[in-house]
C-alpha cells in the first residue's frame, strides 16, 4: 500500500499543468538544474528547454574563423529570446585576427539570428582594442543588418562599440573605422534602444539618431553615450573636454526639426559625452522636452564625473554640474543614478527630487573623500534602495589636509558652497560605512549595494544588515 500511495502521488505530481511547471522552472537557479530536468522525460524536455535556452551568450573572439561556415548551430537555438555577442581579446587567438575575418563572423551571427524566430533582445558588446578598431565593422555587414531589421519580434537593442584610445590619430588607418556607428533606419518595434561608445562626425550622428528615434514611437528606454577622450591616470576617470559638449542639446533640436514627437520614455540613461545642460542658462526653453516627455520619466541615469580642459593641469579637474532645470515638471522619477553625489545633486534631491526612492552612486569613494558628507545631509523620505562604492584605503595622518574646500581639484563647476552649512565631519577610524552616514541609519532601506571590508566593517554593521 505505501508503494501504491507513493506511485499515485508521483503520477499526480507529474500531471500538473505545464503552466505550473514553467513557473517552477523560472524559479530554478542555474542552468545545470534545468538541463537535468530536460533529461527526465519528454514532457519535461518540452517544458524546460525554452527556459534553458532563453538567453544565449557567444564570445565571438573564441570562435575559430575556419570553423564558422560549417559550425552547427547550438541545440535549442530556436528558443532563444535574449541574444548577446561579446567581442573581447583577440590577442590569444590563433591565427590572429584579420579584418578579412569580419565577413565570416557577420554571416555566422546572421545564421544565428535567422534561427531565432522569437528573439526579443539583441546585445552587442565590443571590448576589443585591435589596431584601427576594425571589428566594429562587422555590424555594418548588409546581410547582418538586414536580418536584424527583419526581426519583427525584436524589442530591445543594445550596442557598445569599442572605445578609441586618446592618442589614436594614425591618418593611415582605414577611414571607415573612424566612425563607430551603424544605420539603424528601419527598426520600428523597439521599446528599448541603448547605444554607447559611438563616435564619428557629430552633425552626421545627430541627424542619423534623430531619424532613427523618430521611427520608434513606442520606445520606453533610451541610453546614449559617446566615445570621449579621457585621462585615466587618476583614481577616477577624468574626461578631457573638447569643443563637443552640446551633442545632447543638438540632438534634441535636430529631432524637433525633423518633426519628431516627444518620446514617452520611462527610462533615460546618459553616459559620456551626453552633457546634461543647455547652452543658454538664461533661456526658459527646455531643449530636452523636444525629445522626451519629461513628466513621465521614472528612471534617470546621468554621468556627472570629473572633467578638465586639455590644456589644464590634471590636478585642476572639476566635477561636472547637472542642469536639473531640464527635469522641471518631472514628479514621477523613482530611480536616479549619478556618478558622484555632489552637493548640487544632494540639494536637488532634498528639494525637487523628493520622489526618488532608489539612488545609485557609481564612482568609487575613498573614506577620506570629504564629499561623503553629502550622504549625511541626504533627506529622502522614501529612500528604499541605495548603491554606493565606498572603499576602505590605507590610513593616513595627513588626510585632513589632502582635500580641503579650497583645493581646486575638488571644486565643482559653478559650485563653491559644498558643505558650507555645517563643519565637515571627520570619519571615525575606518569602520564607517554609508549606513553610518545616513540620517536614519538606513532603517528604511529594503535593498543595499555597497563595498564592505569584512575585517573592518562586519562586526559593526552586521546587526543593522540583519535587523
Amino acid at each position: 500500500m505505501p508503494e501504491n500511495k507513493a506511485l499515485n502521488s508521483s503520477v499526480s505530481f507529474l500531471s500538473l499543468p505545464p503552466e505550473i511547471w514553467r513557473l517552477i522552472g523560472q524559479e530554478v537557479q542555474g542552468p545545470q538544474t534545468l538541463e537535468a530536468l530536460t533529461r527526465v522525460c519528454r514532457a519535461f524536455r518540452d517544458i524546460f528547454n525554452p527556459l534553458l535556452n532563453k538567453r544565449r551568450v557567444i564570445e565571438l573572439n573564441r570562435c575559430r574563423v575556419a570553423d564558422l561556415d560549417q559550425k552547427a548551430l547550438p541545440v535549442g537555438v530556436r528558443f532563444t529570446k535574449d541574444f548577446e555577442i561579446l567581442l573581447l581579446d583577440f590577442a590569444r587567438q590563433q591565427p590572429p585576427y584579420m579584418v578579412e575575418s569580419n565577413e565570416s563572423y557577420a554571416l555566422f551571427i546572421t545564421r544565428m539570428l535567422k534561427a531565432m524566430p522569437h528573439i526579443q533582445s539583441f546585445r552587442w558588446l565590443d571590448a576589443t582594442y585591435e589596431n584601427g578598431y576594425k571589428p566594429c565593422l562587422m555590424l555594418r555587414h548588409p546581410e547582418l543588418l538586414d536580418t536584424l531589421k527583419k526581426c519583427k519580434t525584436l524589442q530591445r537593442l543594445s550596442i557598445q562599440f569599442a572605445s578609441k584610445c586618446l592618442d589614436w590619430d594614425d591618418e593611415s588607418e582605414d577611414e571607415e573605422a573612424r566612425s563607430a556607428f551603424v544605420s539603424l533606419k528601419g527598426l520600428s518595434n523597439l521599446t528599448s534602444l541603448e547605444l554607447y561608445e559611438f563616435y564619428g562626425d557629430p552633425t552626421d550622428l545627430r541627424k542619423e539618431l534623430a531619424s532613427v528615434l523618430k521611427d520608434l514611437p513606442i520606445l520606453k528606454t533610451l541610453g546614449l553615450g559617446m566615445q570621449y577622450p579621457c585621462d585615466p591616470s587618476g583614481v577616477s576617470e577624468v574626461l578631457v573636454l573638447s569643443d563637443e559638449t552640446l551633442f545632447l542639446e543638438g540632438l534634441c533640436l535636430e529631432y524637433h526639426s525633423q518633426k519628431g514627437s516627444p518620446l514617452a520614455l520611462e527610462t533615460l540613461r546618459l553616459g559620456h559625452g551626453m552633457f546634461f545642460y543647455k547652452s543658454d542658462p538664461t533661456s526658459t526653453d527646455n531643449p530636452l522636452a523636444n525629445l522626451v516627455k519629461v513628466e513621465g520619466l521614472k528612471t534617470f541615469h546621468v554621468w556627472n564625473g570629473w572633467v578638465r580642459f586639455f590644456e589644464d593641469d590634471p590636478r585642476d579637474a572639476m566635477q561636472w554640474r547637472i542642469d536639473f532645470t531640464l527635469l522641471k515638471g518631472c514628479e514621477s522619477l523613482r530611480q536616479l543614478s549619478v556618478t558622484r553625489l555632489s552637493s548640487h545633486v544632494r540639494k536637488w534631491l532634498n528639494g525637487p527630487g523628493q520622489s526618488v526612492e532608489e539612488l545609485k552612486v557609481t564612482d568609487h569613494y575613498s573614506m577620506y573623500d570629504y564629499t561623503l558628507n553629502n550622504f549625511n545631509k541626504l533627506k529622502l523620505p522614501n529612500l528604499s534602495m541605495l548603491f554606493t562604492r565606498e572603499t576602505t584605503v590605507r590610513l593616513r595622518e595627513d588626510w585632513e589636509n589632502e582635500f580641503t574646500d579650497e583645493d581646486s581639484s575638488a571644486t565643482e563647476i559653478e559650485d563653491s558652497d559644498l558643505d558650507s552649512e555645517t563643519p565637515r565631519a571627520r570619519p571615525c577610524k575606518s569602520t564607517i560605512t554609508v549606513l553610518d552616514r545616513l540620517r536614519d541609519g538606513g532603517s528604511k532601506l529594503t535593498r543595499l549595494g555597497t563595498c564592505i571590508d569584512f575585517e573592518a566593517h562586519w562586526v559593526s554593521q552586521q546587526p543593522r544588515l540583519f535587523d
